[in-house]
């Protein structure tokens, strides 16, 4: 019981490498519980190790299988990995077993962005999405913020997509799509500063 408070209170206080050395021990003695194994998966995303992340994510899904919140974990921790097909189907299940519409909702259009649906469609839904969860929780959102990028390039008007990707860029300055974009964006307006800019900022 104690080490499982540890590992809980080092999750909450973004300890993850604590957390997740705490908690594999005790998953080691219970391969079955469920939200150790979550906690461990998430812990293990937030260090970047993704392939770990997913594997204990599955795991804790099938331990739990009617949870919808592990379905939605799962879903992150595929939309990182770039198996974004894989991803929307965990949102689609989470959302049959009873997970709020508005996370559904958010994370389904996050995939459908990344497997390249209609931009025209994709835009209302982003915006509106980008308004609601600024005003639910007051932060910046920067999977929507490139989302909404992309999503503007891909219709014709990079000239406005530059600037959400500049707004990527500042909270995560290596993020390599947001850098990619920011050149091509550039480029397609033909505005030379930005894009030697862009170019430094990529090659750095």
């Amino acid at each position: 019981d104690l080490a499982r408070l540890r590992a809980s209170a080092a999750f909450r206080d973004e300890r993850w490498r604590e957390a997740a050395s705490v908690a594999l021990p005790l998953l080691r003695a219970d391969p079955k519980d469920a939200p150790l194994r979550a906690l461990l998966a998430e812990s293990l995303r937030a260090l970047g190790e993704l392939e770990r992340s997913r594997n204990h994510w599955l795991r804790a899904v099938e331990a739990d299988p009617k949870s919808p919140e592990l379905r939605l974990g799962l879903a992150v921790a595929l939309w990182d990995s770039g198996e974004y097909e894989e991803a929307l189907g965990a949102v689609e299940r989470a959302r049959k077993l009873g997970a709020r519409a508005e996370e559904a909702d958010y994370y389904a259009v996050l995939c459908k962005a990344r497997l390249g649906e209609d931009p025209e469609e994709l835009l209302p839904v982003l915006q509106a999405l980008m308004r609601s969860r600024t005003r639910a929780t007051g932060a910046a959102d920067p999977r929507l913020m490139f989302a909404l990028g992309e999503a503007l390039y891909r219709s014709g008007r990079p000239d406005l997509a530059s600037g959400w990707f500049d707004k990527v860029l500042q909270l995560s300055p290596e993020h390599e799509l947001s850098l990619l974009y920011r050149i091509s964006s550039a480029e397609s307006v033909g505005d030379s500063k930005a894009l030697r800019s862009a170019y430094a900022a990529y090659l750095e």
